[in-house]
């Protein structure tokens, strides 16, 4: 996935959980700042893959 498609695949996945980036950060098990590159397009092969691993984690059932 290109680093753009990336960043909008975080992006709609995090509103679609309701996460601030800080527990994306969490969810990905990397440091805020390795989010914020991530989001810049500059971050590297290992936080693309765990980004991309949990992008394709199913949605967990909404609490209602």
């Amino acid at each position: 996935m290109k680093p753009d498609e990336l960043s909008r695949a975080l992006q709609t996945r995090r509103r679609q959980l309701g996460l601030f980036w800080w527990q994306v950060a969490l969810e990905l098990d990397v440091g805020e700042d390795a989010v914020h590159r991530l989001r810049a397009g500059k971050a590297g092969p290992d936080v693309r893959r765990r980004a991309e691993e949990w992008l394709r984690r199913p949605n967990p059932p909404r609490e209602e």
